[in-house]
């Protein structure tokens, strides 16, 4: 189980960077589910060592997603669901990314 939590995150952040580089995908939908499947990972990689970093990493999700609202109520003044959106699975993916390789170096 442990090496499916390393390989499924790293398969589908090959094939989201696929497609954003092959034809500059903008859909929401695999940034959303590289998060889910790195949120899983991480909750599979730390059960034994620290299984409180789920909920600081789910934590700071919260603390991500508040920010893009604030930037973006500060920015356009009103907030679009579509900018949202693409913001937060964006930052996300990427945030989610590198909780991921932490909790793969955190279990070492």
């Amino acid at each position: 189980m442990l090496v499916v939590a390393y390989a499924v995150p790293l398969v589908m952040l090959v094939v989201l960077g696929g497609l954003v580089l092959r034809s500059h995908y903008s859909h929401n939908f695999f940034y959303f589910l590289a998060i889910l499947l790195d949120l899983i990972a991480i909750g599979v990689i730390t059960a034994g060592k620290a299984p409180n970093y789920l909920f600081v990493v789910l934590f700071c999700a919260v603390l991500v997603a508040l920010l893009v609202v604030c930037l973006l109520l500060v920015r356009d003044g009103d907030l679009l669901f579509t900018t949202y959106w693409a913001w937060l699975a964006r930052l996300l993916a990427a945030a989610a990314t590198i909780w991921w390789v932490c909790a793969i170096l955190l279990t070492i």
